[in-house]
């Protein structure tokens, strides 16, 4: 995969002022309040334990990737189609 600035579903990153790390989970999502974030994490290693708990973020509050998530040529479309929007 050529390098992204969109991280694939799976990754793990560290966010800025977030203790535990975060599993990437969704891309290109809203929240509650209807905002559009890039991604929609969850706490890892417990994984969802309610949408409550899900957090969004955008890429400029990565801190750390500590796993790049599983890409294909596939998931590569997809994210080439979401960073031409």
């Amino acid at each position: 995969m050529k390098e992204s600035k969109i991280l694939p579903v799976g990754s793990v990153v560290k966010l800025k002022n977030v203790e535990k790390p975060t599993m990437i989970v969704s891309l290109k999502t809203k929240d509650n309040t209807n905002t559009n974030y890039t991604y929609a994490g969850v706490p890892f290693p417990i994984g969802f334990i309610g949408s409550e708990a899900l957090l969004y973020f955008n890429n400029e509050r990565i801190e750390d990737v500590y796993f790049l998530g599983y890409t294909d040529l596939e998931i590569e479309k997809y994210i080439k189609k979401m960073e031409g929007e």
